[in-house]
């Protein structure tokens, strides 16, 4: 199960859950989607997302998360 944290005072709190997640080979990193509290679906809001026992950080991005305009 992934769980997504958000640390407020040291302690950690689970605000949401994943529901899919992948490495992306254009992006060159780790992505997830995520159903967040609503307080932390502003871009750019700080999360911790666990998973098998490791938490990674992460970060409230605007989607889609590549360039959708075909070239010029």
């Amino acid at each position: 199960l992934i769980i997504t944290y958000f640390f407020l005072l040291s302690i950690p709190t689970v605000v949401g859950f994943t529901s899919s997640g992948s490495y992306s080979y254009q992006l060159n990193k780790s992505i997830c989607f995520a159903y967040l509290s609503p307080p932390l679906t502003d871009l750019g809001s700080r999360v911790e997302v666990e998973m098998l026992g490791s938490r990674y950080p992460g970060v409230v991005v605007k989607y889609p998360l590549f360039d959708a305009e075909p070239f010029a």
